[in-house]
């Protein structure tokens, strides 16, 4: 008996905790958004940084499954655009395979980037994937694109 009690007293308090976290869940644009450090504020909260950014665009879609009677994997479709130092690059494309950039469709990434100089491209990019990650970066530029998904 007394197992089956400390069970039962074990799932009410985990049942009490749960609902304490923060819902993720979101459907957010980043033209939402005034001012870059806002718009970095809240991609933070979703991607992992793996440098500083100078600027923002995106598109966020998550759901956050973790809480209810039955908490469940989240799911996601992050589409990502960052500004940043081109000698940051390279730090998001660790342990990722570089592929041809024709074998990707990156329209996602471009309809992102609003009519800004300093959003604008000249150059074809270099393109990495993994699974579910894609990341195209733009050295010239100091842009990236990273779209990341559950299945």
């Amino acid at each position: 008996m007394k197992p089956l009690i400390i069970a039962l007293f074990g799932l009410l308090m985990f049942s009490c905790t749960a609902g304490n976290t923060p819902n993720l869940t979101t459907n957010t644009r980043s033209t939402q958004f005034s001012t870059d450090g806002e718009k970095l504020a809240f991609l933070k909260k979703y991607l992992t940084m793996y440098s500083d950014g100078e600027a923002a665009e995106y598109q966020i879609v998550y759901h956050d499954n973790s809480s209810g009677g039955v908490p469940g994997p989240s799911d996601w479709d992050m589409r990502v655009a960052l500004k940043m130092a081109p000698e940051h690059l390279a730090l998001w494309t660790a342990d990722m395979q570089p592929i041809a950039p024709e074998l990707v469709d990156l329209a996602w990434g471009y309809q992102l980037l609003p009519h800004e100089p300093r959003w604008k491209i000249q150059a074809k990019p270099l393109v990495y994937m993994r699974s579910n990650v894609i990341v195209a970066i733009f050295p010239q530029q100091g842009i990236l694109f990273k779209r990341i998904w559950t299945q």
